[in-house]
């Protein structure tokens, strides 16, 4: 987390993380060190750019491999306001990114 944090760009913020490893957990015997250990990360920005910069810095990051845009979508928010009746609209753009651990690297 982190390494995460660490190549995070300032106008980017994650809303989901998850990570599977094969049964047996990081301590497995080298049989199953053959199995993918997956990272998914979900976020949100506020440009396409700013997606593009994000999926670069993970893709530095010496404990994941194989760094991959699975998904990304345009969302207009509505956010009321205190002043004025009409909400205001905002538009970000959600990511979903996914990674593989590499073997025998240190979280």
């Amino acid at each position: 987390l982190g390494q995460l944090a660490h190549v995070l760009p300032e106008d980017a913020w994650l809303t989901a993380l998850s990570a599977t490893v094969p049964a047996g957990g990081a301590g497995a015997p080298s049989a199953t060190s053959s199995v993918a250990q997956g990272v998914s990360i979900v976020g949100a920005t506020h440009s396409h750019a700013s997606v593009a910069r994000v999926l670069s810095r993970l893709a530095a990051v010496p404990t994941l491999d194989d760094v991959r845009l699975t998904g990304s979508a345009r969302v207009v928010l509505e956010q009321p306001t205190r002043k004025s009746s009409k909400p205001v609209k905002k538009t970000v753009f959600t990511f979903t990114i996914g990674a593989n651990l590499r073997a025998g690297g240190s979280a």
